[in-house]
């Protein structure tokens, strides 16, 4: 599967994706899912992993956990924008 497409999301989903986040939210709250981001990185940045021994590969895994971040918030946002119209 390449990672630039929606190959998680099954056919409803694609269909509705403000439904789809809105759905995910009844099982985890935003923060919940900051939470598991945050986690996953830090679990990454201090296990004995070879592959984050490099500095420069744990500096791009902490940008790219900011990033996954934004996303998650941009979500937020436009399911709140769209329960208000």
């Amino acid at each position: 599967m390449l990672f630039d497409k929606t190959g998680l999301l099954a056919a409803e989903e694609k269909k509705s994706p403000l439904q789809m986040l809105r759905e995910l939210e009844v099982d985890y709250k935003f923060h919940e899912l900051q939470d598991i981001i945050s986690t996953v990185v830090e679990v990454c940045l201090t296990t004995e992993n070879d592959e984050f021994d490099d500095p420069i590969q744990r500096a791009n895994l902490l940008a790219e956990g900011r990033h996954l971040l934004k996303v998650l918030e941009v979500c937020k946002l436009l399911i709140t924008d769209r329960e208000k119209e």
